[in-house]
């Protein structure tokens, strides 16, 4: 029901900045690694789906039940696990097969997306999964953006967006960044940093596009 919802929004929306030759940008890249904010990641499988061999890492908490459903219906491989910045907790919530399991697809070719932020906040921060996941494959981060015009902003730690159908949408892609497998901890640091002013930058410019109100920043 969720994918057909999200499907639904896709189709009833009306597109301001489309995914089609964004993509073609990273086809040289390929495979690669695809991130967003955690809340604004519902209406990206709808982009990117059966346009290239793609697996998403989904959490094991509750909501993760609802997601890996849609994703697997849109045609994407799930895995599922958790991280966190609690090195116990990532182990029981599988956050360290999670991270094989997705080495492992982008060495035989597929790329795989993951929420730049880490559960539960800040909201719009960059945690470290990402930039490991770069710097361990030697494989490119492209941050991504789809936004609507027209949301529901819910109460919870990363101000999920829900995007209403009858909007405007834009999808926007952003600068690759590139991790070096011998990058040390401020290296690794100034890079998460640019990741994430990247993030906050495409994802105002979708929303300026497409027209909505909501502020980078607050959701």
């Amino acid at each position: 029901m969720a994918a057909r919802y999200f499907q639904f929004v896709s189709w009833s929306s009306r597109t301001r900045k489309s995914v089609e030759p964004a993509l073609d940008v990273v086809r040289d890249d390929l495979p690669c690694i695809f991130t967003f904010w955690h809340g604004e990641q519902f209406l990206i499988p709808t982009a990117v789906a059966k346009r290239l061999p793609l697996c998403a890492l989904v959490s094991r908490h509750g909501d993760g039940e609802v997601q890996a459903a849609a994703m697997e219906t849109f045609g994407i491989d799930v895995i599922r696990a958790s991280g966190g910045r609690n090195p116990k907790k990532t182990r029981v919530k599988g956050g360290v097969q999670g991270s094989l399991e997705m080495l492992s697809a982008l060495k035989h070719g597929t790329s795989v997306c993951m929420t730049a932020n880490v559960p539960k906040g800040p909201a719009r921060t960059v945690g470290r999964g990402v930039i490991t996941i770069a710097r361990l494959s030697g494989r490119p981060i492209y941050p991504v953006a789809h936004v609507t015009s027209r949301n529901w902003i819910l109460n919870s730690w990363d101000h999920a967006v829900i995007n209403l159908p009858f909007s405007k949408t834009a999808f926007v892609l952003g600068n690759p960044v590139q991790v070096d497998c011998g990058a040390g901890e401020a290296e690794l640091e100034v890079l998460r940093g640019e990741l994430e002013h990247e993030l906050v930058r495409i994802t105002q410019e979708a929303r300026d596009c497409a027209g909505s109100k909501i502020k980078s920043g607050t959701g």
